[in-house]
């Protein structure tokens, strides 16, 4: 099967995401676009999606969680501070 790479070195990103435009209303494979910085109108022209920030969502809630639930058990479960100046045997 006979491979053909296309090459292209843009100064514009307005003028490569044209081109990647222009490529995929021709039927042109394109199977990777490189960049020092994120063009973000690449993700609509090559159709990808990411499920980045729903991941983002759920570990910052897991962390939430866990952060809270640990600072409970350190501040009621595992250390109780008990005031009166009782010793913390007595139960009256």
């Amino acid at each position: 099967m006979e491979s053909i790479n296309i090459i292209g070195i843009y100064d514009d990103p307005d003028v490569l995401v044209a081109a990647a435009k222009k490529l995929k209303e021709n039927n042109v494979l394109i199977k990777n676009i490189f960049s020092p910085f994120p063009i973000h109108e690449l993700w609509e022209v090559l159709g990808l999606k990411t499920r980045l920030p729903l991941l983002t969502f759920i570990y910052g809630t897991i962390g939430l969680i866990l952060i809270y639930a640990f600072l409970y058990w350190t501040s009621v479960v595992n250390y109780p501070l008990k005031f009166k100046g009782l010793p913390p045997n007595f139960s009256g």
